[in-house]
Formats: structure tokens, sequence, C-alpha cells
């Protein structure tokens, strides 16, 4: 009994389990063209190959003549399938020529199916795992990639905007040292008022620049 999957793609067959005659000629991870099988022709249109006697079968692959020395004689082949594609192969043989009847052959397409289940599950499952550590990946670029646009808004707000700020409440304070003691109150009003925006905004950029790059985090 052996397990194939079948890349026509890649013109490649490749043996994912092999157990009891033959092994020594077709083993697990043993791979061979497709063009050296004919029966893969037939398996892909969804279609059972049954050869009653390899040893007389002229239509059967050097492969599967391979398998004579052993002993084989009467070989059937069952598609794998999953959402209507083939994908592989479940293959089982005997050392007694036409030796397997129509319920047989029936009870081997039924166990096929199981196979066929079990091996897209295991196919869903990797291709799930291997999803799952491209999204760990990307969510963690991604977090980077978050986390150095917020140091750089940051800084920019702490540096650059607390600079400004600086100086416009330097220049303020020029501005009020600069108006005679008895001059405009209104104008020493709007000063005044004008300081304190500057302040209450310096303190909010602060603010600010502190939750987007906490020191902790730092």
């Amino acid at each position: 009994t052996s397990v194939f999957l079948i890349d026509p793609d890649r013109d490649l067959v490749t043996v994912l389990a092999a157990q009891g005659s033959g092994t020594d000629m077709i083993a697990e991870n043993d791979a061979m063209r497709t063009s050296a099988m004919p029966a893969v022709e037939t398996l892909l249109q969804g279609q059972i190959f049954v050869s009653d006697d390899i040893q007389q079968d002229m239509d059967t692959s050097q492969v599967v003549r391979s398998l004579a020395p052993s002993g084989i004689r009467a070989v059937v082949s069952v598609p794998l399938m999953a959402s209507g594609d083939v994908f592989g192969a479940l293959s089982v043989a005997n050392d007694r020529p036409a030796s397997y009847s129509a319920g047989q052959i029936a009870i081997i397409k039924e166990v096929s199916t199981s196979v066929s289940l079990a091996i897209n599950n295991a196919k869903l499952r990797e291709t799930l795992d291997r999803n799952s550590q491209a999204l760990q990946l990307l969510s963690a670029r991604l977090i980077d990639a978050q986390e150095t646009e917020r140091k750089r808004l940051s800084h920019e707000l702490h540096d650059e905007m607390g600079q400004i700020l600086t100086a416009i409440s330097l220049n303020l304070a020029a501005i009020e040292r600069k108006l005679p003691a008895d001059g405009d109150r209104t104008l020493r009003t709007q000063l005044a008022d004008a300081n304190a925006f500057v302040a209450s905004l310096t303190d909010q950029v602060r603010t600010l620049s502190l939750e987007l790059r906490p020191a902790m985090l730092h």
C-alpha cells in the first residue's frame, strides 16, 4: 500500500507513505516524473486505475513493472481529491493477479476519501500555521513602524515645537518689558493672555510628547 502526492505543474510524483511488499523498490519520500507513470493521466482525470497483472499489462509504467520482482501482480490506484482537484493517489497492490473485485475496489475508494480528508486537513493546518507566522511577523513589523513613527513625532513635538513655543514666550516677555509702566492696560492684558495660552500649549505639547513615547517604554 502506498500514498502518492501528484504535482502535475512540476511533473512530479512523491511517495508520501509506503508499507508492505515493494517498499524496497518504492519507499517514502521517493520522487519520480509523472511522465514515467502513465497511470497518473488516468488519476488526474478523477478515474481509478486498475492493472490486473502488471507482468502482462504493457500499459503500466516502468515504475509499476519494477514492483514485479517483489511479487506484486495486481495494482489498484484511486485518486485523492480535494475541492474537485486531484492531488494524489492511494495505491493498493497484491501478489495475486486479478485479485480485486468491484466490491473491494469500492472499499479502497471509500478509504481514499478518508485519506484525502486527512491529508487535506494536514495541508490546511500547515497553511494556517504558515499564515499565522507570517501574520505575527507582519504585526511585529507594523508595531515597530508605529513605534518608530511615534518616536519621531514625540521628538518633533518636544524639540521643534518646544523650541518654537519657548521662542514665542521669550518674545512676548521681551515685548512686555518694553511697555511703559503706565502703558495701555488692554495691551498688557492681551500679552498676559497670550503668555497664558503659550504656557498652556507648552504643557499640552509636553504631555502629548510623553504620551507618544513614555520614558518607561523607552
